[in-house]
């Protein structure tokens, strides 16, 4: 995905509220892929419609399955060969997890995601310790282990009598008590009348002497038979480990699809939970070269802020019904928020995502262009904005095929409007002659555009109740003037054959306070008399 166009659509900002339960999920959400055909991205959102219902059904299910989602280590690199026992362990914890997801899984889920567990017979051969959160070598795994461990435990019985009898010893000769310690810290006077053959003696500093027990030889004996029996139980466990190994590369093939499996059955995971979550609905996917169609559709991102800031979020409506579609109105109108929320619907849906919408109905792309004046790409040195537009609208029409979708909004916004007029007319003209979708946005009201582009306008903010809305409004806060005009705002674009043009600009400019007399001037230079802007007059606000 572009970052300009994850940005421009805050697509990013919404991945970031979905939180993955396993390095698996993580790994599905940064890799994602757009689906361009038809028929692949139908199959997906069927898995989905497969979790959501197991979700709706089965809720207990739902929270045992995201459990042992959330317990899935990562695994060691497919290509090591060499495994330790944290190796294994890890290995062991995500084939049990593995195997109790598959077990909580109907038939039909299983063969989508190829999440059919077939390694019981190794899992059994790593849980010979009885535990889920550890793996040891334990005694049965071989009869010569458990002799060998049987050994040593006898030989470290004997080794402790032997110590412990000769320690009592010594007490009893001398009056030092090594019980605890391999080494006692004595004067120099009284280390030196230590009778022979009970202690080591060697200095430890100027007026002290370190003193250790000389053991019998048969303490020393039975170390070094103690000795040969771990050697054998190195071999012993090195043998089992050996054979471990051998036994988990030849099911190498079965973790890489348990593995491949759980990325997407989480991917498809996450899409469930998301839509259950905002209450998202299956979009509808139309034949290649139709216009695509939204109701009540909410761009989340916006969904979130408005909710943050406890201003009311107005949903939007548009119905596309060409290939090229040019959008006016006045700022704060809408204009830029439709374009975000048809490339953030896009994006939702080509990565395999429902929809926040009422109804949603949309053609596939190949590839989604964005050309943004508030794009935040760092610009080039040397580059103004307008620079950095034509360099990217260079990059997009030098990569979009016939099935891109460009997103444009306010295209040359900052060069003068007689060259912006001529640049969006010759923009679109050479769009068409390739036969690629577009949406663009723009301020300017005279554009000649053929026959087959369609304009449209937001329909902006209703009339009803305006002028003692207004006039309520004076003295409030900013924040809350900013809340009527959200209130009062439609956020539906409509062709503008039928869009009656409203002096939006103006209203706005009102409500936020600007000095009335200026509004009204403005007002009369455009000509503004008729009785349906009669919120306009001579006085000015108090």
């Amino acid at each position: 995905m572009k970052r300009t166009v994850a940005e421009f659509t805050r697509f990013d900002a919404f991945l970031q509220r979905i939180q993955p339960l396993s390095p698996y999920g993580r790994e599905a959400l940064k890799e994602m892929k757009l689906y361009t055909h038809r028929g692949e991205l139908e199959k997906w959102f069927d898995a989905v419609q497969l979790l959501i219902s197991l979700m709706n059904d089965d809720p207990v299910r739902k929270d045992r399955i995201e459990y042992h989602l959330g317990r899935l280590p990562v695994l060691p690199d497919p290509g090591q060969t060499d495994l330790a026992g944290d190796d294994f362990f890890l290995l062991k914890r995500f084939l049990v997890h593995s195997r109790n997801i598959s077990g909580l899984l109907p038939e039909e889920i299983l063969d989508r995601f190829a999440l059919h567990f077939r390694s019981d017979t190794l899992l059994e051969r790593l849980s010979l310790d009885g535990s889920i959160e550890s793996f040891r070598i334990c005694d049965a795994y071989s009869e010569n282990l458990t002799g060998s461990r049987r050994k040593l435990r006898e030989l470290d019985f004997l080794i402790g009598e032997v110590r412990k009898n000769h320690i009592s010893e010594i007490r009893e000769r001398t009056g030092l008590d090594f019980s605890n310690r391999d080494f006692l810290i004595l004067d120099a006077d009284k280390a030196m009348i230590l009778p022979s053959g009970i202690c080591y003696r060697e200095p430890y500093d100027t007026k002290c002497f370190l003193v250790r027990p000389i053991m019998p030889e048969s303490y020393y004996s039975l170390y070094a038979e103690r000795d040969k029996v771990s050697d054998l139980e190195k071999q012993e466990e090195f043998r089992i480990i050996s054979t471990l190994i051998r036994e988990v590369n030849a099911c190498r093939e079965d973790i890489g699809a348990y593995t491949r499996g759980i990325v997407e059955f989480e991917k498809a995971w996450l899409v469930s939970s998301s839509a259950l979550r905002y209450g998202m609905i299956r979009p509808g996917l139309l034949p290649d070269g139709e216009a695509l169609r939204i109701r009540e559709g909410r761009f989340l991102p916006l969904f979130f802020e408005c909710e943050e800031r406890g201003v009311e979020y107005q949903p939007l409506s548009f119905s596309q019904e060409t290939a090229v579609s040019v959008i006016r109105g006045s700022n704060m109108g809408g204009k830029t928020v439709l374009l975000e929320t048809v490339g953030f619907f896009k994006l939702l849906v080509q990565y395999g995502f429902f929809v926040p919408a009422e109804e949603c109905q949309v053609p596939l792309f190949d590839s989604i262009e964005v050309i943004a004046a508030t794009s935040r790409e760092r610009p080039a040195r040397g580059l103004s904005s307008f620079g950095m537009e034509i360099r990217s609208l260079m990059d997009s029409l030098a990569s979009a095929g016939e099935q891109a979708l460009i997103l444009i909004d306010e295209f040359a916004g900052t060069t003068t409007s007689d060259e912006a007029r001529a640049l969006i007319e010759a923009l679109i003209e050479t769009i068409l002659r390739r036969g690629i979708h577009a949406l663009l946005t723009t301020h300017i009201l005279d554009l000649q555009l053929p026959g087959s582009a369609r304009l449209y306008r937001m329909k902006g903010l209703r009339r009803e109740g305006l002028r003692d809305s207004l006039d309520s409004s004076k003295g409030r806060e900013l924040e809350e003037r900013i809340r009527f005009l959200n209130r009062s705002m439609i956020y539906t674009a409509e062709p503008e054959e039928i869009s009656e043009r409203v002096p939006d600009a103006l209203i706005i400019a009102d409500c936020l306070g600007l000095d009335r007399e200026i509004v009204c001037r403005a007002a009369k230079k455009l000509g503004l008399k008729n009785e349906r802007y009669a919120w306009i007059g001579d006085k000015k606000r108090k």
